[in-house]
């Protein structure tokens, strides 16, 4: 398995996406934002997405060279045109215009119609909780979910993300799938040949499996936590795709791309930031001392696994399986690159 540094792999993924004819900015954001998410160890969200997004931009579902507009701005309301580009860009934008919608009226939100992806979702809230807020991003994305006790792919993987302030300058950042796991971490189980956990997908019979082999054979996605987690999902769908205008993976025949709404809370509105910080601090470290249960290590926080694999990654670099690293080569020789970029 590589070892890669960060400055490495930001290098060999800005080469990529510059070969794909994207724009040296759009490239640099696009990149940061992968490979961000392979720090924090979220690999699903990493680099090996560039195999996925040349895919698009050959199909011309990605438009490398695109760039968003703002369609309306009514209040503390902000609505963005994607054009089909890189969602990474204007998902940033979005985020920070609803916090600058928030400063003036206390909550803002900012919606993204028409891309195909934004990435790490939790990359948006974590955003607005550094402005001293309360961040919500939500996304809906293609059909992969089955509602609760149903045999039919009708909603995505529907990511929800949450983030707030701590007194330390850290933040709480909860960010998951709606469905019982993201099609990306299927596709690293399957390539790595391990089982899933039970009750994440059915086959193509409707019946339980643990083989990522069956969803791919035209198997489904089961919602996260049975009923609750399937309602939740379908408002998701309701928020990120029906309210925006983004439509919804159900009602459309096409790939619906990404529709997605962030949302921004201006905790001082609320009362002081700093008390807020200081409770919030006191509720977490309640939670840590809470014992474990047996065959438990520790209670861990929402998002503690990946600021621990973002310290070790950053000291020792960032590791890649085989697969990953097989599929940046194939990836970087479509778009001709030169074998020398990946060094010895």
């Amino acid at each position: 398995m590589p070892l890669v540094t960060e400055a490495r792999l930001r290098s060999l993924c800005q080469q990529i996406l510059l070969a794909m004819q994207t724009p040296a900015d759009i490239a640099e954001v696009v990149t940061d934002a992968l490979v961000k998410a392979d720090v924090k160890g979220v690999d699903s969200h990493g680099v090996r997405l560039l195999t996925m997004y040349l895919r698009h931009v050959e199909a011309g579902t990605i438009v490398p060279t695109a760039r968003a507009e703002i369609t309306r701005q009514d209040g503390a309301v902000t609505l963005i045109e994607g054009h089909w580009g890189f969602g990474q860009v204007p998902a940033r934008q979005a985020a920070r215009l609803a916090v600058d919608a928030a400063k003036q009226y206390g909550i803002g939100a900012a919606s993204l119609v028409h891309v195909q992806h934004i990435g790490r979702v939790g990359e948006y809230a974590e955003e607005i909780a550094k402005h001293g807020m309360l961040g919500i991003a939500v996304c809906n994305t293609s059909r992969t979910t089955t509602p609760h006790g149903g045999m039919l792919r009708m909603f995505g993987t529907n990511p929800l993300a949450m983030a707030v302030p701590r007194g330390n300058g850290d933040l709480l950042v909860a960010d998951f799938a709606t469905s019982a796991k993201s099609v990306n971490k299927l596709l690293i189980a399957r390539q790595r040949e391990e089982p899933l956990p039970e009750g994440v997908i059915l086959d193509k019979n409707g019946y339980p499996t643990t083989d990522p082999n069956d969803f791919f054979a035209g198997g489904y996605l089961l919602p996260v936590g049975g009923y609750k987690g399937y309602a939740l999902n379908l408002f998701i769908d309701i928020i990120g795709g029906l309210l925006v205008g983004a439509g919804c993976a159900a009602l459309i025949t096409k790939h619906p791309g990404n529709g997605a709404l962030f949302v921004a809370l201006d905790i001082a509105r609320w009362r002081p930031l700093n008390e807020f910080t200081a409770d919030v601090d006191a509720l977490l470290a309640a939670i840590k001392a809470a014992p474990a249960a047996p065959g438990v290590e520790e209670v861990l926080l929402p998002g503690e696994l990946e600021a621990r694999a973002e310290e070790q990654r950053l000291r020792k670099g960032i590791p890649l399986d085989e697969e990953t690293w097989e599929e940046l080569h194939i990836v970087a020789q479509k778009v001709g690159l030169p074998a020398g970029v990946f060094g010895k």
